[in-house]
């Protein structure tokens, strides 16, 4: 009985199909499926298992295409599961796949986290010494097998989740960043760009179309965006901060941010910075009935129906309409300049300019 769970085994580890024949590793001397004593210093290519349908290509030799650098540079790995997969011209099948998992799931998800969770494809890894860095997932895609600048056409690099549905109860949660750590890191950034040239020759001459890109009728809201703390009161919402460069080439900050009073801040420490600025031919400043504008929480401007008024506010202790190197010039049907009415404290006087243009003073405008 021993004998032959050990001959099935031995079988369906390492026997050939008509789909993809397994191969020796062509650069590692040990045998696939053998167990490998992890030294101190690990320099040599190896796997631990090995599967293949091709003897034209090597994971080394694969890996320097990726890496874009020349063939034979010796890029190296140590692989716990190694798959070498190549699909010729003639594939008519619709995947060619290097690893894959099929999963299908009855158990409901209960409690914090959701388990038992079904997962296609799991990782776990512990960055235990000082210095130490441990990826998830890490995917690296080119379109040349020679590491130098080509000509192909119609070539195209992608990573892609997709999501088929077909009942109206069923949520999505495309992509999900998450923890339970116990502490705050020293620094934590859910998705960082980094050019498509990092490090080679300068970083940022190779760049992206976008960052992010929602193409037509994909969504009504683009971005959600909460306040900086889960409760409490006057809580601003999370920043939106925008660098630039002023004329001078020192670096600067513009931060949006939703007050806790439902409007919206704009914040620059930048000197004399023009914070809100209309390019691209006339444009204007559209607001609704009532509405009016605050400096210093003082009202300058307010509207109300066909009627607004400027410098109405009464803690303006100070207003001015002029201009040292230009005319002042208001123009309008009639124009009434009043002091308050003798009953809040003042003259009660008026100067007025009628419709013919005379010049008066009496008790008040018509």
């Amino acid at each position: 009985m021993t004998r032959y769970i050990a001959f099935l085994l031995g079988f369906l580890i390492g026997a050939p199909t008509t789909l993809a024949q397994q191969v020796s590793d062509p650069v590692s001397s040990t045998a696939p499926g053998s167990i490998i004593k992890v030294t101190p210093s690990i320099s040599a290519d190896i796997a631990m298992l090995t599967t293949a349908n091709t003897t034209d290509f090597t994971a080394s030799q694969i890996l320097d295409a990726a890496l874009l650098v020349p063939p034979g540079s010796g890029a190296k790995n140590l692989d716990g599961t190694r798959a070498v997969v190549f699909a010729p011209a003639a594939t008519t099948i619709n995947l060619v796949n290097g690893v894959s998992a099929y999963v299908v799931s009855d158990a409901a998800t209960t409690g914090f986290g959701g388990f038992p969770a079904t997962v296609g494809l799991f990782a776990a890894g512990v960055a235990r010494g000082d210095g130490a860095k441990v990826w998830g997932i890490n995917t690296l895609l080119s379109d040349t097998m020679t590491g130098v600048v080509s000509t192909g056409t119609g070539k195209s690099l992608n990573n892609e989740f997709d999501f088929n549905v077909s009942s109206p109860n069923t949520t999505i949660i495309g992509l999900q960043l998450a923890g339970g750590s116990k502490v705050q890191p020293a620094a934590a950034y859910g998705v960082v760009l980094q050019p498509l040239d990092s490090g080679y020759p300068t970083a940022g001459t190779i760049k992206w179309d976008a960052f992010l890109q929602s193409n037509p009728g994909t969504t009504n809201v683009f971005a959600g965006i909460s306040p900086k703390q889960v409760t409490g009161a006057s809580v601003k919402s999370q920043d939106i901060i925008m660098g630039f460069f002023d004329g001078t080439s020192t670096y600067g900050n513009l931060v949006i941010t939703a007050s806790s009073f439902g409007g919206l801040e704009l914040y620059t420490g930048v000197a004399n910075a023009s914070a809100l600025t209309f390019t691209g031919g006339p444009s204007r400043i559209a607001m609704p009935d009532q509405s009016g504008i605050r400096i210093n929480d003082r009202v300058v401007l307010a509207a109300s129906g066909a009627a607004y008024s400027l410098g109405s506010d009464v803690n303006l202790t100070t207003q001015s309409y002029s201009n040292a190197a230009a005319t002042t010039t208001i123009f309008g049907a009639s124009i009434k300049l009043s002091t308050l009415p003798a009953s809040a404290g003042a003259g009660g006087l008026a100067v007025c300019i009628d419709t013919a243009g005379q010049l008066y003073q009496k008790a008040s405008c018509p």
